[in-house]
């Protein structure tokens, strides 16, 4: 329990939480293009879907091709959420596990 003496002495924290979500839910557009949605809508951070083939299952996206992932793409992926003041939350591909054929 904070006292009213503590109040009065010790400065407020500011605890601050982001919010973003997974790019997974825009198959069909461009890492870039999602981003400035995102800043648009006032978001702060991507989970950045990188499915190896997009194309193989329905449901699935790649904004990024982990397979050909380099330094210019990193360079590149980090001056896209700089401009757009986004936080990469996650490079992120999932399974179904709960599917018998996948």
């Amino acid at each position: 329990m904070v006292t009213e003496h503590q109040l009065a002495v010790e400065p407020l924290r500011v605890i601050v939480m982001q919010l973003g979500f997974f790019t997974a839910c825009l198959p069909d557009c461009d890492l870039a293009s999602i981003a400035r949605r995102a800043h648009a809508g006032g978001f702060t951070a991507l989970e950045v879907a990188a499915w190896p083939d997009a194309k193989s299952r329905d449901h699935t996206a790649s904004h990024i091709d982990v397979g050909r992932f380099g330094p210019a793409e990193a360079d590149a992926v980090r001056e896209l959420f700089a401009t757009h003041r986004l936080t990469l939350s996650a490079v992120s591909y999932y399974e179904n596990k709960l599917h018998p054929d996948e």
